[in-house]
């Protein structure tokens, strides 16, 4: 019985050390008093829930218990956007997918004003395409003419995101049939 305690069976002293071992890294990780933000990353620190600070790369001092740091990626990204079946102006039925590349120029705005960023970005954008392709003619449909009225236009609502849009792309541009089937 003492032997299988020695080895660190379940109740034996090599579990309860494992235990104790755990209980003060956790107990360590509550009292960091700095945090590293990589070269790639800025953040915001906030203080006591309501003071906020946006902070660049490097080494940040912190208070346990009062001070917690958020940090988002500021390279360029490139977001996928799904399929969508949309109508022109003049009712031409048409699935457009595309993607858009962008970065973070504003931390503070990206990580506390925005829920979900990544999946609001996306709702975002496609709402834009949608309107977009709305106000336009099929005949008139022309790749460059697309990208460049939708850039324009998430490059005047991007800013209130946080974000600069750096380029569209349209990977997917086809007429599409629809065929209602009734029961």
């Amino acid at each position: 019985m003492y032997e299988e305690e020695a080895e660190g069976g379940e109740g034996g002293y090599g579990y309860r050390l494992n235990a104790f071992i755990e209980f003060i890294q956790l107990i360590a990780e509550q009292f960091q008093l700095w945090t590293t933000l990589d070269p790639d990353e800025a953040g915001v620190r906030i203080r006591w829930g309501r003071k906020v600070k946006p902070l660049a790369n490097g080494i940040h001092y912190m208070l346990p218990f009062i001070d917690s740091i958020r940090a988002i990626n500021i390279r360029p990204q490139v977001v996928d956007l799904p399929d969508q079946s949309l109508d022109t102006e003049d009712k031409v039925s048409v699935v457009v997918s595309g993607s858009v590349e962008y970065n973070v120029c504003d931390a503070k705005i990206a990580l506390l004003d925005i829920q979900d960023f990544d999946e609001s970005l996306v709702t975002f954008i496609n709402g834009i395409i949608a309107s977009v392709i709305a106000e336009t003619r099929y005949d008139d449909c022309k790749l460059y003419l697309l990208q460049e009225a939708i850039f324009d236009q998430l490059a005047e609502e991007s800013d209130n995101w946080g974000i600069e849009v750096t380029a569209v792309y349209i990977t997917s541009f086809t007429k599409n049939r629809v065929i209602r089937l009734l029961n």
